[in-house]
């Protein structure tokens, strides 16, 4: 039965052909055009400062096959898509580059990153960022952000240490936040951080009505967000102790409670262990790398391609 189909198709398929053949006056030419835009200045400058510098693909244009179908997006303004292709490539690449080298942030560094203008919403929150299998980082809601003279405040998200409300977040911090689970994607956390906190993992829970910050760091969480899962926990305790400084870490522990911070400072003499026998490199040492890329901010054109 079936090679009496596929025989029938091929006859059909071979007739078209001869009928299509014998026909005059159709072009030579496909109909299939690929389709290509036209590059503009900020194509050439990400060509020669992510492509040809760390092989990266920066996508800033609406992309179906990059975006997450599962939400409905909308892509960057071209306005704030440079200022983020200029943001991102000083202070976060900039910082690997000065505390690993640049092979390191050339080889570890996710090869697509890629703005969203708008908010990626779930049923419980919204996501402002994504590392997809250590190949993919996605930024969102950049449409919403201030990036025309930005405060180093808003960059990294200091928090209000009444301990109410929600967890205060940045793209910076976001930024660091996606690239540890980078780490983690490619060199496994030790099982024993996870066990730390182990009863209090909530996943989708973490944003549950009536939880508040405070109520996470008498747990020995850093943030609402890291009782979601042990990576989740670990990403938000690297990226915070980066880019909030010492003296907000330090206000943080001393607004955590006697347990918290006895959780806190495992969690975090165990992150350092894994950074340094692992990826060669601490804490301590990534934060005085962010602060030294940042205590030029104000000066950095985020407005002009140069």
């Amino acid at each position: 039965m079936k090679k009496t189909i596929i025989y029938t198709l091929l006859s059909l398929f071979t007739g078209i052909g001869f009928v299509a053949c014998g026909e005059d006056g159709l072009s030579s030419e496909s109909v299939i055009v690929d389709k290509t835009t036209e590059q503009n200045e900020l194509d050439r400058w990400i060509e020669d400062n992510y492509t040809k510098s760390y092989n990266i693909d920066f996508i800033y244009r609406s992309d179906d096959r990059e975006y997450n179908m599962s939400y409905n997006l909308v892509p960057p303004t071209y306005e704030r898509s440079v200022a983020m292709a200029k943001l991102l490539l000083h202070v976060w690449l900039g910082t690997y580059d000065d505390v690993h080298g640049r092979l390191f942030t050339k080889t570890y560094i996710p090869k697509t990153i890629m703005l969203v203008g708008s908010g990626m919403y779930r049923s419980t929150s919204t996501v402002i960022g994504e590392a997809e299998g250590g190949q993919k980082i996605t930024f969102a809601r950049i449409n919403e952000l201030n990036l025309t003279t930005p405060s180093l405040s808003e960059l990294v998200g200091v928090p209000n240490f009444t301990g109410n409300g929600t967890d205060a977040t940045g793209v910076l911090k976001t930024a660091f936040h996606e690239f540890s689970h980078i780490l983690t994607q490619n060199k496994p956390l030790p099982e024993a951080f996870a066990l730390i906190s182990q009863n209090d993992y909530v996943g989708d829970d973490w944003n549950a009505s009536g939880t508040t910050p405070r109520a996470a760091w008498n747990k020995g969480f850093v943030t609402k967000y890291a009782s979601h899962s042990p990576n989740e926990d670990f990403a938000e305790i690297v990226s915070i102790y980066i880019v909030r400084g010492e003296s907000n870490w330090t206000q943080l522990l001393a607004t955590a409670g006697t347990a918290g911070v006895t959780i806190l400072n495992q969690k975090t003499e165990m992150i350092n262990t894994y950074l340094k026998n692992f990826w060669g490199v601490t804490l301590d040492e990534l934060r005085l790398g962010f602060e030294g890329r940042v205590a030029n901010l104000d000066e950095i054109d985020l407005i002009n391609l140069n």
